[in-house]
């Protein structure tokens, strides 16, 4: 049985005078990989980061089970488009990973036992470990992508809001980073991430949120990503789907 871990409710949200998504309903499964599809300027990050609390909605809700959002941050973990990180910063790949407990300790607690345990298993989980004592500027953009997500799991969140996570990385390390998806997925954990690549979206991921700042269809992969909902969001600038079968639920 499919359970709602998240649920929008006729959410609207505007910049200024701008509306960046208007009045969107859909669910995203607990346990689910969900990609949000659509094309540029359709409102996929708006609704990622107010998922996260960080855009006042105009109008609607966004709940997660039955409670508000806003009631659950612990629960989320978070990574950002990696044009949005100064990769000039001097930090070490150990203390960027630190960063995903700050949440959790607040601003008077130092680290405990718990809270280095938690870093050393996501620096192991992500491959990190060896090159934990190295400026995040000396790595590649793969082992930049993994040293985020390493954060995020020492967040201790078990629902990931991932902004473009394959965005900038070469194929390698997108079959690597489904893999590890896939993987979380396995032990319940709820993935939802703003996807470019339709094609990967549609052999990668159990559900689609497709949109052009309104809601065109939600759901499992091949019910959503048809010919007739991808025109109704891309218009003239239909993708070229390959012909593989998509992923099912």
């Amino acid at each position: 049985m499919n359970l709602e871990i998240l649920r929008y409710e006729n959410v609207t949200v505007h910049y200024g005078r701008l509306c960046a998504v208007e009045s969107v309903t859909a669910d995203v499964h607990c346990g689910s990989m969900t990609a949000i599809v659509g094309p540029n300027g359709a409102g996929k990050s708006t609704l990622l980061r107010a998922t996260l609390g960080w855009h006042r909605l105009t109008t609607g809700s966004i709940s997660i089970g039955d409670d508000h959002v806003h009631h659950h941050h612990p629960r989320f973990a978070y990574v950002p488009q990696r044009a949005q990180i100064d990769w000039d910063f001097p930090a070490t790949v150990r203390s960027v990973v630190e960063q995903g407990r700050f949440g959790a300790i607040g601003g008077f607690r130092s680290f405990g036992d718990d809270d280095h345990a938690l870093v050393d298993a996501a620096l192991r989980e992500m491959g990190l470990a060896e090159i934990a004592e190295r400026q995040i500027g000396q790595l590649s953009g793969g082992q930049q992508q993994r040293v985020f997500l390493a954060r995020a799991l020492a967040q201790g969140g078990d629902i990931f809001i991932l902004d473009e996570p394959f965005e900038g990385v070469d194929a390698g390390l997108v079959r690597n980073l489904v893999s590890q998806f896939q993987q979380w997925r396995r032990q319940h954990r709820t993935i939802f991430a703003a996807v470019h690549d339709l094609n990967l979206a549609r052999r990668a991921f159990s559900h689609v949120v497709l949109l052009n700042r309104r809601l065109i269809a939600w759901g499992p992969t091949e019910e959503v990503l048809t010919p007739e909902n991808i025109r109704a969001a891309y218009g003239n600038s239909v993708p070229i789907l390959d012909d593989v079968e998509p992923a099912r639920a």
